[in-house]
């Protein structure tokens, strides 16, 4: 089973299939298993924050799609090459195991 998310109104949804459609606005869902989830300030260069975090440890983003802002901060689902390293940076966690709603995800730390 796989874990979707709506990328316009947030709606979840578990299926078997490998796509989905949102039940709620007919939006094709995105796939959170396997992938990242953090909160990221919602600005220009605010994505540079976290590739920074990343790149500083050696990892490789190799997706990332932005599905919701929430006043200043944009959520960004992403997977990267060493999903393991990438879950010590603080704020990152793993998307598929969050429990949403999304206003309880923790922000990136400011520097």
């Amino acid at each position: 089973m796989k874990k979707f998310i709506c990328p316009l109104c947030s709606e979840v949804a578990i299926s078997g299939y490998d796509s989905l459609k949102c039940p709620v606005c007919g939006t094709e869902m995105t796939s959170i298993t396997g992938s990242l989830i953090a909160r990221i300030p919602d600005r220009p260069g605010g994505l540079a924050a976290l590739s920074q975090k990343l790149a500083e440890k050696g990892i490789n983003i190799t997706s990332l799609r932005i599905i919701a802002k929430q006043g200043d901060e944009a959520i960004a689902i992403f997977t990267v090459d060493r999903p393991e390293e990438a879950l010590k940076i603080e704020g990152v966690q793993r998307a598929d195991e969050h429990n949403l709603p999304l206003q309880h995800l923790p922000s990136l730390p400011q520097e």
